[in-house]
């Protein structure tokens, strides 16, 4: 069987329904939240137990519009959880999120560029 690579040509970021950003790379983590216990009923032994889990985007690309960043920064500094839809990886990811982190670059010549981290909210 021939391996079949992803392509990863096609992301594009919206918010809401609106298309803001051309991406570069994105990722998405899972970070598993664990407590460690040891007691008597352990015998001495550390369990380890998952508490939650929780989900973060990370993108980078180029701005699709003039006001693609302020929109970013805007919702960012609202401190609420906005709906995000990211496609690119086969079907789309809808996910509601907040903005965690969120930089640019707007080099002498070429593109402008960002990349931002979206904290995944449980639905």
């Amino acid at each position: 069987m021939a391996k079949t690579n992803i392509a990863g040509h096609t992301g594009i970021l919206k918010m809401g329904e609106l298309p803001i950003t051309c991406l570069t790379s994105s990722s998405y983590n899972l970070t598993a939240n664990t407590i460690e216990k040891v007691n008597m009923c352990t015998q001495g032994k550390t369990v380890t137990t998952v508490q939650s889990v929780s989900k973060e985007v990370q993108i980078e690309g180029e701005f699709m519009t003039e006001n693609s960043f302020e929109m970013l920064r805007t919702q960012m500094k609202l401190k609420t959880a906005t709906n995000f839809t990211l496609s690119g990886r086969g079907s789309d990811i809808t996910f509601s999120a907040i903005i965690t982190a969120l930089s640019d670059s707007f080099p002498a010549e070429g593109d402008a560029t960002f990349s931002a981290t979206l904290a995944i909210q449980p639905a």
